[in-house]
Formats: structure tokens, C-alpha cells, sequence
């Protein structure tokens, strides 16, 4: 692969891009899931401190109470002010129903005590039953309902004419699926969120959404780490024996090589303060970057998923060079986000 020059990147918290309705999304954000009703209060808080002010929340994650009592705490104190903050939800699958994208959304406010998202996202393109498991593992085909994700579409967009939303899109869309979304819908998504790893780095899709003028955020960044060591279980990248190497080589954590591969491409987001104050240090320059640029392998599950949202569940061993079709079907378990920045690959 060609490597470019890129400098090394020092990355500041209140840096942001321009989304396609003008409004600023801060390229970091912190993550919360699977994130500890305490733990989360806490590090919301660390995270305003060290100059956080983008936050990626959800219904399903359960904790959105007390993310919201963080959030209201530092703007009780003075530390921030709401205009200041960039709050993303979801909408999970069961509630894909037009009907009840709103009742949804307005539960999720609530709990964070706000009278609008900066940004509310469809979860996945695929619907549950509402009466079924929110994370049906037992013949899970008997889950899926057949809402279209146009329908719940058009509940997305009325939350943008009622105020409730100042953004919607989408996370876990394929190409096909925001294809069809953008033949059919009045308000353009603005966001597709999903994984982003040095081994899964999505290039075409982060192409073809910027094409679209769709921004990528993505999570997960470095790796798997609560999988590692299972049976067919992907090795997390910072813990890739040739990352840990090159970090020596460059007296770097092999979390920061990882990131910075993913800087040049994307922003992250993190959950304890020791990694929210440290990831804005300087990282590694761009010959690490061409390095880790190297590492594609990756043995991971896939799900494929049709242009109405449909699954079948697959297992490989190959090199994804990033077409979405393919996502790994492991739940994310590191809280990141990274904001793609429409940077040169390495």
C-alpha cells in the first residue's frame, strides 16, 4: 500500500466536522456501553473535564439516567453549557414501528433530562418484534418483524420536525441499505456509525459515505478484548505481537500505534480518565501507520445483511478490506467512537 505523508497527530477533544445540515459534530466522543451505572457517572465527568463534549448513548445500554445526572451536574456547575454538548442516542430494534421511534426517543430524553439530541441514530437496519428478547440468541429468526427501516424512517424524521432530534442516522448500514434510504427519504441521514479497527478499517465504506455526504463514525477501535482467548474469538489489535513491537520500537503503548493508524483515518473515544487525559498526547508518526496498515487478518464472524435489513450468520477466516456487507457479530465491549475525518490512508 502506498504510504502518504501525514503528520503526527495531537488530537484536541473540541475539534469538529461539519455534518451535511451544517451543524458541528466534535470528532471525539466517549463512548457508554456497557459501561457501569457508577462507572459511567464518573467518567462522563472525567471526560467533560479533560475537555470532552461529544457523548454516544443508547436506550439499550441502560445507563442513560445517570449519564444524564452526570451531564447536568457540570452544567449545574458552570463547566459547561448545554449548547456545548453533542449527545448522540439510538433507537433500538424492537421499536422499529413508525408509531413508536418517537415515544422511544422521548423516554431516552427524559432519562438524560433534555429537551433535544444533538444526534439519534436506528441502531441496526434489521427490526425485532417488540414482545421479543432485545437480544435474541435462541432461533432468532423467530424475532425479526417486518418493519421496513423506511418506516422507521419516517418516525426519524418526524423527531427532526418535532424538535426532538437536531440530527438523524443510521449505524450498521451496508452501502445498499443507505442507497435505498437516500432514493426514498426527505431528510438525509447525516451519520453511519460503525466498528472501525485496523483490521476491519471500512475504506470503501467511509469512500461511498463520503460520497454521500455521510460522516462514519465508528467504535470498538481497539479490538475485542473480552473475546480474546475464546474459541474463534479475533485477537484484539493492541495486543498483536507486531503492534506490541512497533510500539516498543517507537517507546509507544500499543494502544496509541493503534490509534494513531485510526487517526489518520478516524477519532475514537474512551471510558476511564487515565485514557480519556492520555489518548491526547502526541502518537506515533505515519511510518507506524503504514505498518499497521499491514495487519489485516482477521478471523471473525459475519453478518450479511440484505437491502431490507435482513441476517444470515456465517463464519470466515479472510481479509476485510472493508465492504459492509460483512460486520462482525461480536457485541462491542470497549466504549470508542471515532469520527472519520476524510484523511489520506496510509
Amino acid at each position: 500500500m502506498e504510504q502518504k505523508a501525514v503528520a503526527s497527530a495531537t488530537v484536541r477533544p473540541q475539534e469538529t466536522i461539519t455534518l451535511n445540515n451544517s451543524m458541528k459534530i466534535p470528532v471525539v466522543g466517549l463512548g457508554t456501553y456497557k459501561s457501569d451505572k457508577k462507572q459511567v457517572q464518573h467518567a462522563i465527568s472525567d471526560a467533560i473535564d479533560a475537555g470532552y463534549r461529544h457523548f454516544d448513548c443508547a436506550w439499550l445500554y441502560g445507563n442513560e439516567d445517570e449519564v444524564g445526572q452526570a451531564l447536568h451536574s457540570k452544567i449545574d456547575g458552570g463547566l459547561v453549557q448545554r449548547e456545548d454538548l453533542f449527545i448522540t442516542s439510538k433507537l433500538w430494534n424492537n421499536f422499529h414501528e413508525k408509531s413508536k421511534v418517537i415515544p422511544m426517543l422521548e423516554e431516552s430524553l427524559g432519562s438524560l433530562g433534555l429537551h433535544y439530541v444533538d444526534l439519534y441514530l436506528i441502531n441496526w437496519p434489521f427490526g425485532f418484534k417488540e414482545n421479543a428478547p432485545l437480544c435474541p440468541t435462541n432461533h432468532p429468526e423467530k424475532s425479526y418483524s417486518n418493519v421496513d427501516y423506511l418506516e422507521t424512517w419516517e418516525g426519524m424524521e418526524n423527531c427532526v420536525k418535532q424538535g426532538l432530534a437536531k440530527s438523524i442516522g443510521v449505524s450498521n448500514f451496508n452501502p445498499q441499505q443507505i442507497t435505498r434510504l437516500l432514493d426514498h427519504c426527505k431528510i438525509k441521514p447525516v451519520v453511519n456509525q460503525v466498528e472501525v479497527t485496523p483490521n476491519l478499517n471500512q475504506k470503501d465504506l467511509i469512500k461511498f459515505c463520503k460520497e454521500h455526504e455521510i460522516v462514519v463514525t465508528g467504535y470498538a477501535p481497539l479490538g475485542r478484548s473480552a473475546h480474546h482467548g475464546t474459541s474463534g474469538g479475533p485477537t484484539p489489535t493492541m495486543l498483536d505481537p507486531k503492534v506490541i513491537q512497533i510500539g516498543e520500537k517507537y517507546k509507544k503503548s500499543a494502544a496509541q500505534v493503534v490509534l494513531n493508524y485510526l487517526v489518520i483515518i478516524c477519532y475514537r473515544l474512551f471510558v476511564s480518565q487515565s485514557a480519556i487525559v492520555g489518548f491526547f498526547g502526541d502518537l506515533c508518526g505515519p511510518k507506524v501507520c503504514a505498518q499497521v496498515a499491514h495487519l489485516r487478518k482477521y478471523q471473525h464472524f459475519r453478518l450479511y445483511f440484505g437491502a431490507r435489513g435482513r441476517r444470515l450468520l456465517g463464519f470466515a477466516q479472510q481479509e476485510p478490506e472493508s465492504c459492509y456487507h460483512e460486520r462482525v457479530f461480536l457485541a462491542p465491549t470497549l466504549q470508542f467512537l471515532i469520527v472519520n475525518q476524510v484523511r489520506p490512508y496510509c
